[in-house]
């Protein structure tokens, strides 16, 4: 593995470890303020997380309307961020293994 693919995998760590604490925050803020239970705050915040949004569960004070609404802008482009550097750490991975074939196959060439 060469140092980018690790430094890619190290800001992955990061940004999983970063949602984590989110969902468990959002769930934890969600279950006090709503009066969820434990299952349905975490089901709103995984939902609000990834944008589906069924809309079974809904915030029903304004306070928790305002906490949604900086939880959604806090976690979402998270989410997006993760999904990116996940898809950044597939490539150069791929490019990897591609930059390695076509070595071996140079150099089999000139000899």
């Amino acid at each position: 593995m060469n140092a980018i693919t690790h430094q890619l995998i190290k800001r992955i760590s990061l940004i999983f470890v970063l949602l984590a604490s989110l969902l468990i925050g959002g769930t934890i803020i969600f279950h006090r303020l709503e009066d969820w239970t434990w299952i349905q705050a975490f089901y709103f915040s995984v939902s609000t997380v990834t944008t589906v949004g069924y809309g079974d569960l809904t915030p029903s004070s304004d306070p928790s309307r305002l906490i949604t609404s900086i939880y959604a802008l806090l976690s979402i482009p998270l989410m997006f961020l993760s999904i990116g550097i996940v898809g950044e750490v597939v490539f150069a991975r791929y490019h990897d293994r591609v930059a390695k074939r076509k070595g071996h196959s140079i150099r089999k060439r000139h000899r």
